[in-house]
């Protein structure tokens, strides 16, 4: 199972007891999911879902809260290697009702409107499952191992802008809108705003999973960058040794170390002795004790001297 699907799997198991929160995610899943169907002169509402969880996860909310009762099928599709689609379909009576309740049908039966809500003046806890809505019959998150990335794929411009609008208003400002042929794309790439998303959708449970993963991949990346530049100063401190040493051997091909004043002398033949030491390690391979400073500053005098 994708990380994906144990989210879809999780946010099912999200027990939704205000009915307004109710009547947001079956609006956002009706929207993405749902299609009406002309039956004896009358329309009928019929769900289309591949999650068999989703599928069961609508039959409960609209039982308990709106008292209707859908009949549930399966349909193999042969394309894709077979996959198995569940079907929700209603009654024209029990359609009419679900329809009026999400305010996607005038109250005289004379239009329907299977557009976005407006959710601005929603409470938060609706704003979230609204999301939590979309995101299960048309959403899509990557493997936190792989990187970060929440996408909800819609049909039209106006609900990609409706769940955009909804993730700007829980502060997700980097969402994105973007059309790809026919459909529309609202994706996030930033983690913080991945497991923003997950919160406010009530994902507890993959929120701090992501966040542990993402804390240990920290932790790897900061581990890498300071062996890196460890590396990195190692072959500095090996280069600038070595530059050293070969001076003072061109130095020696023509002249003594007893030309040399006698602390220089002594730093001279103390690198000669020990071409791959860091200056710390050579104050030790010196006859007197002195600090790294002061080493540093005696090579640069006899760097110029002899150069």
């Amino acid at each position: 199972m994708s990380f994906s699907e144990e989210v879809k799997e999780e946010l099912c198991r999200v027990r939704t007891q205000n009915a307004c929160c109710v009547l947001s995610e079956l609006s956002a899943v009706t929207q993405s999911t749902a299609s009406l169907a002309l039956s004896g002169g009358r329309f009928c509402l019929i769900w289309r879902m591949e999650h068999i969880a989703l599928a069961r996860r609508v039959l409960t909310l609209l039982k308990q809260h709106l008292d209707v009762s859908a009949q549930m099928e399966y349909t193999l599709i042969p394309q894709f290697g077979g996959r198995r689609i569940c079907e929700l379909k209603l009654d024209a009576k029990d359609s009419e009702k679900v329809l009026l309740a999400l305010g996607m049908m005038k109250a005289d039966g004379s239009g329907f409107n299977l557009g976005a809500r407006n959710m601005s003046s929603g409470r938060k806890c609706c704003r979230g499952a609204y999301l939590r809505g979309f995101f299960l019959s048309s959403g899509y998150l990557l493997t936190p191992e792989k990187g970060y990335r929440l996408e909800i794929i819609l049909d039209s411009r106006e609900k990609a802008e409706a769940v955009q609008h909804i993730l700007q208003m829980n502060g997700i400002w980097g969402a994105a809108c973007r059309q790809q042929k026919e459909k529309f794309h609202v994706t996030t790439e930033s983690g913080d705003e991945v497991i923003a998303a997950l919160t406010v959708m009530g994902a507890v449970n993959a929120m701090m999973r992501m966040e542990n993963i993402r804390i240990e991949k920290e932790s790897k990346n900061r581990a890498n960058r300071a062996f890196n530049c460890d590396q990195s100063n190692l072959r500095k401190q090996l280069a600038k040794a070595k530059a050293e040493a070969d001076l003072i051997g061109e130095y020696l091909e023509a002249h003594t170390l007893e030309e040399l004043p006698e602390k220089l002398r002594e730093v001279a033949r103390a690198r000669m002795e020990n071409p791959t030491a860091s200056l710390e390690e050579l104050t030790q391979a010196l006859p007197s004790p002195i600090t790294k400073s002061g080493l540093y500053h005696r090579m640069q005098q006899l760097m110029k001297l002899i150069g």
